[in-house]
């Protein structure tokens, strides 16, 4: 693969514009009222991953089982001094869980409930996984 210099720039001024985004999303979230010291880190990166999967667009952080209720407010988090998952075998410190609200991609009306998980390593995000446990009915969305 060849690149040129004009490519290479262009290719080092996208990546730091994301992170520039990155920091950007941390910080407006560690503004919010009651958030946990260690939940912005994790909800930027939930924001790329999920806006970047295939089933889901963009992510709300609403706790599906308490539709007023901010899901950084009912997460929680444990120490966890090993591998995150088989899958993705990073070595974590803490392990967070949460609830959040997926817009499915293909049915831009729909909305589905997440389970997120979030391992961070000296309090940075370093993996994230979820899964969906169902679909939103229309009175919640």
């Amino acid at each position: 693969m060849k690149f040129t210099i004009g490519g290479l720039i262009l290719l080092a001024l996208a990546s730091l514009a994301q992170a520039n985004n990155y920091e950007k999303r941390v910080a407006y979230y560690q503004t919010l009222e009651g958030m946990p010291e260690y939940m912005p880190t994790c909800m930027a990166v939930v924001d790329d991953v999920i806006s970047k999967s295939k089933p889901y667009d963009r992510v709300g952080y609403v706790d599906s089982d308490q539709k007023d209720v901010p899901s950084y407010q009912s997460a929680s988090i444990v120490p966890f001094n090993q591998s995150f998952s088989r899958i993705k075998p990073r070595k974590v410190d803490k392990l967070v869980t949460f609830k959040a609200i997926a817009r499915k991609r293909q049915q831009g009306t729909q909305w589905a409930a997440l389970e997120i998980r979030c391992g961070l390593k000296d309090g940075r995000a370093i993996a994230i996984d979820y899964r969906e446990t169902g679909v939103l009915p229309p009175a919640m969305q």
